[in-house]
């Protein structure tokens, strides 16, 4: 079982879909979709227990979410902007 807080799983879910729509990644889509459906299960609580695929989903979007970031750094970089 994962534990994971709700406000931050909704960030990641959100950067999910931003990443997707930009992408077409349909494995991220998936990913922040299946967790959204959980979410919307735990709205009233703080923290939302979740089964290990979820949790493997919650890596999944993080690591996708990072490897984002770091490329959207480096092109801001390369066009000698600070963000």
């Amino acid at each position: 079982m994962v534990v994971v807080d709700t406000v931050t799983l909704l960030k990641l879910i959100h950067d999910g879909f931003a990443i997707s729509k930009e992408s077409g990644d349909d494995e991220v889509f998936n990913a922040a979709q299946s967790l959204l459906s959980i979410l919307v299960y735990h709205l009233r609580h703080p923290l939302a227990e979740l089964d290990a695929n979820h949790g493997e989903n919650i890596r999944f979007l993080e690591a996708a979410v990072k490897r984002r970031r770091r490329t959207q750094t480096a092109r801001r970089r390369s066009a000698g902007t600070a963000g």
